[in-house]
């Protein structure tokens, strides 16, 4: 199967081919054949052309190897077990009281962090400077 035909059939079987589809046939009972041909092409056109499309359909790299640490030895079962032992403490986590009580003692230290003379300095110290303009240079070197 070549990957136009591949992409053709991605595309046919999910939400957004549905979506253009029932687009492109409502637009089409709307307007004259050749109009809705014509505009169907040029979207056509654009959509290929576009890089993200270009980055989507792209062959994978041949000299990149990626390794799915999953099936590996070594790192495989920490990963088990981490995901075994996290699922249920973030289960009863979000459940839990202490969850609500850190919630509100956060939003509370937000609150208090904002209303504070000293952060708002700090805040005011760390914002990056406005960018230099560069159309005034620009006039200069010529």
């Amino acid at each position: 199967m070549s990957r136009d035909q591949r992409i053709g059939t991605a595309l046919s079987e999910s939400v957004v081919g549905r979506v253009a589809r029932t687009a492109r046939d409502r637009l089409a009972a709307t307007l004259p054949v050749t109009t809705a041909q014509r505009l169907e092409r040029a979207v056509g056109r654009q959509l290929h052309t576009s890089r993200l499309y270009q980055w989507l359909t792209a062959e994978p790299d041949p000299t990149v190897v990626t390794i799915d640490l999953r099936e590996t030895y070594t790192v495989g079962p920490v990963l088990r077990l981490l995901e075994r032992l996290v699922t249920p403490i973030v289960a009863r986590w979000k459940q839990s009281r202490l969850s609500d009580v850190t919630t509100a003692l956060g939003d509370r230290g937000r609150r208090l962090a904002e209303s504070s003379r000293v952060v708002r300095w700090l805040a005011r110290l760390f914002v990056p400077p406005e960018p230099e303009d560069r159309s005034e240079d620009a006039r200069d070197d010529r």
